[in-house]
């Protein structure tokens, strides 16, 4: 098999308080209480450099009535700063089915592109920063996705194609499409 690119002394703990009587009620969270995640390259030792820097990251969730409401966010040095949040609607036919309605949106700012250097290999080297925007609205089935996803500073280095690329940048504007 493959080995992850991550390397992890992270440490995570969290409460809930769930109730099923018979709709889904209650609370959980979950959040960071030490240690960092580690970009690793390819059979290489972990690099302290290549620490995300994860300072904080949180997840809070909340049942009502079998709707689902939660929030994610983090906040990293190395890996920047983000937050999801999402909801999913009671249905029909139970809780988190997949007809049930949905809402999802993310906000990413990577100040920095060496997080996802493992994962290019060494074929090629990347450099920059990336900016996220990401919202949908539909069911948990079919949630089309609109948004932006912009990089700039950007520099990619490939010499084994002959290629090598500075100052670049990108912006690019999703327009929500169903998908089923």
């Amino acid at each position: 098999g493959l080995r992850s690119p991550l390397h992890s002394t992270l440490r995570l703990g969290g409460r809930w308080a769930i109730e099923a009587t018979p709709e889904l009620n209650g609370t959980i969270r979950i959040e960071r209480e030490g240690g960092d995640l580690y970009a690793v390259e390819h059979d290489a030792p972990v690099r302290e450099d290549l620490a995300l820097g994860l300072q904080e990251f949180v997840v809070d969730a909340r049942f009502n009535d079998d709707a689902l409401a939660a929030r994610a966010h983090w906040r990293a040095t190395l890996a920047g700063d983000g937050e999801i949040v999402a909801a999913v609607g009671a249905a029909d036919d139970g809780p988190l089915t997949r007809d049930a309605p949905a809402t999802f949106a993310a906000s990413v700012r990577m100040p920095s592109l060496a997080p996802i250097q493992p994962w290019l290999g060494t074929s090629a080297v990347v450099a920059g920063n990336l900016r996220l925007d990401l919202a949908g609205r539909g069911t948990l089935a079919n949630l089309p996705l609109s948004g932006t996803i912009g990089g700039d500073a950007l520099r990619v280095d490939a010499p084994s194609w002959g290629r090598g690329t500075q100052r670049l940048w990108f912006f690019v504007t999703l327009v929500g499409k169903s998908h089923t």
